[in-house]
């Protein structure tokens, strides 16, 4: 006999099952970090991680000190990286002067603001320069003298002469990359004196790329 008081029972054990599963079921706090260390490349450390994170959600007994060795193991696997990134080297350039004249100021200049008195010159950075040699007879931006115009980066260094005036003779050349690739201005008009066919700029493509400068070359 299916009664009232039956009825009831049912009906509350019906709207129990139903709130149970109504319930979302509790969300690991360690899903997140799974997830992150289920992208790490190293299957070795991955294995390893998965053991310490099993172990902390099955309440070890050695819950203490397997967080100790997780956390280790992922202070490792963050020094690591750190190391892989510093190896990267970052871009530099150095530009060198030899001033084989006897007299004068090699100047390195860049918008006006002087970066160099003929000490080697180094940059993290690709870099946009002017140099001459002032003897006393320059402009502020090396107006009436032999002027070399370049741009150092590791996208492409280009290097040329500004000859709207000469001086005295002057020469550039790559070095650590593209050794040796360069130009000589010795006569008055170079590169675009009589007889004299100017492959100016000088590119070139290597990374890091330095520049040596000679005056009285």
């Amino acid at each position: 006999m299916y009664s009232s008081t039956s009825a009831e029972i049912v009906k509350q054990t019906s709207s129990t099952s139903k709130a149970r599963v109504q319930v979302p079921s509790e969300q690991d706090p360690l899903n997140p970090l799974q997830s992150w260390c289920g992208k790490i490349n190293d299957g070795v450390q991955l294995r390893q991680i998965r053991v310490l994170l099993q172990g902390i959600r099955t309440g070890s007994k050695h819950t203490e000190r397997t967080t100790a060795q997780m956390l280790r193991l992922l202070l490792n696997i963050a020094a690591f990286s750190a190391i892989l990134a510093a190896g990267v080297k970052a871009e530099n350039h150095t530009v060198k002067f030899l001033n084989n004249c006897g007299i004068g100021t090699p100047l390195l200049k860049q918008n006006g603001v002087t970066l160099s008195t003929g000490a080697s010159y180094t940059i993290n950075g690709p870099f946009s320069a002017i140099a001459y040699l002032d003897a006393g007879n320059c402009g502020s931006n090396g107006e009436g003298c032999t002027v070399v115009e370049t741009t150092l980066a590791n996208s492409g260094s280009s290097t040329t002469f500004n000859m709207s005036s000469y001086s005295i003779p002057t020469g550039f050349a790559y070095f650590n990359g593209c050794d040796g690739e360069g130009w000589d201005c010795t006569i008055p008009g170079c590169p675009g004196a009589t007889g004299i066919i100017s492959p100016l700029p000088i590119e070139c493509l290597a990374t890091n790329v330095d520049l040596e400068i000679t005056f009285c070359d």
